[in-house]
């Protein structure tokens, strides 16, 4: 490539991170012979030139490029192993790689928005709503960005933030399941549970939940024509679903298992039950609001 090209990213990048002449020659080559390079004077070593790109934290393949674009090539080595770790499930560490890029494109755009959107759903059912609400916000934002994320993240995201304010609210008009039937998974799960908790959803949201969501609302439905007979069976059923809880990991349902318990305990005058219900739900309301 031609040496003035070559002189000028040298200096360019060496600038950009306030480095003088002195600090980047360092013991590689001297200050006068750095000068040479970045005048397009002097032409370096193959060594030379991967010494400097390390000082400078820069792909050696930048300076052999007639390219000026970096960012290109600063995400060549470093997009492979990003989207491992976010098909490795280790969002934080993806979202961290991403930041420390410092590339913004469509494509790392998407990865930002899809792995704060996953630490979201991990924090939401880890009960941990403040933390969720602000990786919710970020999904959005970086989605925002990204020709590549299409409307029905985005449009998750948006619904975990109002089925948050409803739990911290309990004002039912924050939620609405229009188009909510078509979402996929455990994350549409989620959202069918709540709005069924509330009494926002019609009746097939309760049959299109699943898993213990779906055993819990079951279990609701029976209670309501419940005679006094068949109270102690309910109770011990809601305490093996809480125990179940801790399993699944989803403290969110385990608040609503334990509303329910205590309820059910206060009316059948098992008030020592209650009380110890009280004070679970009441930790984790407070872990909520945390």
């Amino acid at each position: 490539m031609k040496e003035d090209l070559l002189g000028k990213k040298i200096k360019s990048l060496r600038l950009a991170k306030g480095m003088t002449q002195a600090a980047l020659s360092g013991d590689t080559i001297t200050r006068n012979m750095l000068s040479q390079i970045e005048n397009g004077v002097a032409q370096p070593s193959v060594a030379t030139i991967t010494q400097l790109a390390e000082r400078l934290d820069t792909p050696v393949e930048y300076f052999f490029s007639e390219s000026t674009d970096l960012d290109a090539f600063r995400k060549i080595g470093a997009i492979g192993r990003i989207r491992k770790l976010y098909a490795a499930g280790e969002f934080a560490k993806c979202i961290a790689r991403l930041e420390a890029l410092g590339v913004s494109d469509d494509e790392t755009e998407m990865l930002f928005a899809n792995a704060y959107y996953e630490r979201g759903v991990k924090a939401y059912r880890e009960g941990m709503l403040r933390s969720a609400a602000s990786f919710f916000r970020a999904a959005i934002e970086h989605a925002e960005k990204s020709v590549y994320v299409n409307g029905e993240m985005r449009s998750m995201a948006e619904r975990y933030l109002c089925v948050m304010q409803y739990i911290d609210t309990k004002d039912a008009s924050k939620l609405s399941l229009s188009d909510t039937h078509s979402r996929r998974g455990a994350c549409h799960n989620d959202i069918l549970y709540i709005c069924a908790i509330a009494g926002a959803a019609p009746e097939w949201a309760k049959s299109c939940s699943t898993g213990l969501c779906r055993e819990h609302l079951a279990l609701r439905d029976g209670l309501e024509n419940a005679n006094t007979d068949a109270l102690e069976g309910f109770i011990s059923e809601l305490r093996g679903l809480i125990d179940r809880c801790d399993e699944e990991g989803d403290m969110i349902l385990k608040y609503h298992l334990y509303c329910d318990l205590e309820k059910l305990a206060s009316r059948c005058g098992d008030y020592k039950c209650a009380y110890e219900c009280s004070s679970e739900r009441l930790l984790l309301s407070e872990k909520m609001n945390h």
